[in-house]
């Protein structure tokens, strides 16, 4: 993230590209949704999303498979979940946590919904270096993000235009 603070970044699922380019600050075309980006510890995108009827921070992730959630949306969903088995969370460094894979509530990016989702909720160590444990929060993967048409990061305009035709 560090190399990107001027950068736009075009990330279009249905020509099966991504594009990095200086960003000159201008709106997306039309049928976009923009949401604020707010950047958190350790450069994180974040923007606010609603599961369900749980408010959430959201860590937009473009590196990340899978969603993943913490230990406090799973708390605050719990009414709405069934309960299913563990699974294991395997990260970057190849450490295995474990965590529960849930069906969620639609997720809300504003206008944009997200129905069906899955996504695997536990108290994994990245919720704890970041700091994260006490509200909800999810890390958006291309699991989701992947059900988009277009996804675009505008780091100098700290905002995220998607758009689905759905």
């Amino acid at each position: 993230n560090e190399g990107l603070a001027d950068k736009r970044i075009v990330i279009d699922f249905k020509r099966d590209s991504i594009t990095v380019k200086r960003s000159r600050g201008e709106p997306p075309p039309g049928g976009f949704t923009t949401l604020p980006i707010t950047l958190m510890r350790d450069r994180l995108l974040t923007v606010d999303v609603t599961i369900g009827r749980v408010k959430a921070k959201a860590i937009i992730d473009t590196g990340a498979p899978d969603t993943l959630g913490n230990l406090a949306l799973l708390e605050a969903l719990k009414r709405s979940l069934k309960d299913e088995p563990d699974t294991d969370i395997i990260g970057v460094t190849l450490d295995v946590e474990r965590g529960k894979r849930v069906r969620v509530p639609t997720i809300a990016l504003q206008n944009i919904r997200v129905r069906g989702a899955t996504m695997t909720l536990g108290d994994v160590y990245i919720w704890q270096h970041w700091r994260m444990t006490r509200e909800p929060a999810i890390m958006l993967g291309m699991d989701v993000l992947g059900v988009l048409d277009q996804v675009i990061i505008d780091y100098r305009t700290r905002q995220l235009h998607l758009r689905t035709t759905s």
